[in-house]
């Protein structure tokens, strides 16, 4: 990885578009994917969703942006210094995004801190000329020349400016790895979090609670609302992440982002005693003349119930309900309701079970966030719930 394939990745969320992104920086658009495949090969995650006509991040993707606007700041304060010390003409190349690879720089200072460029070669497990070739490679794409030519390792003026950036470059890579590969130590903080109160129940809360439990220095708010109000509550700057069902009939806002998270089997929920509740799973012919119902914020979803129940040559009776009372309109013995439950949410001691319904009807969530960098300490909630997301994928989608 380089600081210039950061930027270049910058430029391009910042463009979200290859062809543009690309003129910008005067290279191709081959050139400028192999970058970023080489980026996603290195952390080991996607940071681009391959399916779109225009760049969108996935939530890596996000995660890495916050790192590559921080390459930028560091690659033009550099720059700046250099333009400082010795003119505008001297900081062209840094300023330009010249493309320094991180091994290289993490080369210069352990150059920097020793007496001679040998004793500097075996401290990185690299031969003298490999490293006389490394520092030969970073002051021509520097510009400036960053050591006196002396028998001693000597810094010139310009790698004492480059000194400082040095050091803030390689604890951003250092930053990075911890980041993506999960090694990185509990913050403290603060983040709000906003769910339907359903949802919380259905899904959320276990990952809510877990995630309390470990990282009890990150303090995790949560808002509760419907998933119409949620966007709301993200654009205003209420809440800093959101778990909405997705709405097939919704309007996409421009400035949020839509990631895919999970997905739960839609269920027939009965009372223990009904003929039915014992079976593995239940045929939607089989509902042909009972009422079902359905919450209105999984109204997207009796679209693909209906669409299955006239294929099966009926239309169903289909009742949209609030959330509050469907259970107790199911205990009353009115009907039953349809409603995407993931595994093991009924308590054992529940009136209540739940039968997965056949032809398999999926019920997506979505987590969405506004589209800006993912901070520190969204990212460690963010991993978390990932996490404990692919731990239970198996049961929901079987």
């Amino acid at each position: 990885m380089t600081t210039e394939y950061m930027i270049q990745f910058r430029l391009l969320a910042e463009k979200r578009n290859f062809l543009s992104a690309a003129a910008e920086l005067g290279t191709t658009q081959a050139s400028l994917s192999r970058h970023i495949m080489a980026m996603e090969a290195e952390l080991g995650c996607r940071l681009l969703e391959r399916s779109t006509r225009n760049v969108e991040l996935t939530i890596y993707g996000q995660r890495f942006l916050c790192f590559a606007e921080q390459a930028h700041a560091i690659q033009q304060a550099f720059g700046a210094a250099l333009e400082e010390a010795f003119g505008s003409s001297a900081a062209e190349a840094v300023r330009a995004g010249c493309g320094m690879k991180f091994d290289h720089i993490r080369h210069f200072l352990a150059a920097a801190e020793a007496e001679e460029f040998r004793h500097a070669a075996a401290a990185c497990g690299i031969s003298p000329s490999v490293m006389t070739k490394h520092m030969t490679t970073l002051e021509s794409e520097i510009g400036s020349s960053l050591f006196k030519r002396t028998r001693r390792v000597e810094l010139s003026l310009a790698g004492e400016v480059f000194l400082p950036y040095a050091k803030q470059f390689i604890s951003l890579q250092d930053s990075v790895r911890k980041s993506f590969s999960g090694s990185g130590e509990d913050i403290s903080g603060e983040i709000t979090v906003a769910m339907s109160p359903l949802y919380y129940r259905d899904r959320s809360r276990k990952i809510v609670d877990g995630f309390t439990s470990e990282h009890p220095s990150l303090k995790l708010n949560t808002l509760y609302a419907d998933n119409p109000s949620i966007s709301g509550l993200l654009l205003s700057g209420r809440c800093d992440m959101a778990f909405i069902r997705k709405d097939f009939r919704a309007l996409r806002e421009e400035q949020l982002v839509y990631h895919p998270f999970s997905g739960d089997r839609l269920a027939a929920v009965f009372m223990k005693d009904h003929p039915l509740a014992e079976a593995a799973s239940i045929d939607l012919s089989q509902l042909r003349y009972v009422r079902m119902f359905i919450h209105t914020e999984n109204m997207n979803t009796s679209e693909l119930v209906i669409k299955h129940c006239r294929a099966a040559g009926f239309d169903p009776d289909l009742v949209s309900t609030d959330p509050y009372s469907s259970f107790d309109r199911v205990k009353n013995g009115e009907g039953i309701l349809l409603y995407p439950l993931p595994e093991g949410t009924l308590d054992a001691d529940s009136p209540f079970t739940a039968v997965p319904v056949e032809p398999k009807i999926l019920c997506e969530t979505e987590l969405v966030l506004r589209r800006e960098p993912i901070t520190d300490e969204m990212w460690t909630f963010l991993r978390y719930a990932i996490e404990q997301d692919h731990k239970g994928e198996k049961n929901t989608r079987t």
